[in-house]
């Protein structure tokens, strides 16, 4: 159902440079603690990678993924609200599909309907 967003971008966007480095790092350690089920550790691994580059809807995603994992269901929703504004299309549709997922563990069925159907 969720799956981390791994963030390559950065080389690209931002050059090399110890911030790119940093960003890259902090991401990559997120990705490991949620592939390790330690969603509070990778929440807070993306935390620190908003912190270098903040603002982005793919690092949002990746919160969202990690806090609906910790239950945390209403703070999934705002920042997986967050991650739609991503311009990448495979981001924004998973980010629908895991509010449908998110809306339906509240027992919002209706709006989990909706969500899934806009994925």
């Amino acid at each position: 159902m969720y799956k981390a967003v791994i963030l390559g971008l950065g080389i690209g966007v931002f050059g090399a440079s110890a911030y790119t480095e940093d960003y890259i790092s902090k991401v990559q350690q997120g990705n490991e603690a949620f592939a390790k089920k330690e969603y509070s550790k990778a929440v807070d691994k993306y935390r620190e990678a908003d912190l270098v580059h903040p603002g982005s809807p793919e690092i949002d995603y990746n919160v969202a993924g990690g806090l609906h994992a910790l239950g945390k269901y209403e703070e999934a929703i705002d920042t997986y609200q967050r991650a739609l504004k991503s311009p990448l299309l495979p981001v924004q549709a998973s980010a629908r599909y895991n509010l449908g997922s998110t809306h339906y563990r509240m027992g919002d069925y209706q709006k989990s309907i909706e969500s899934f159907q806009e994925a």
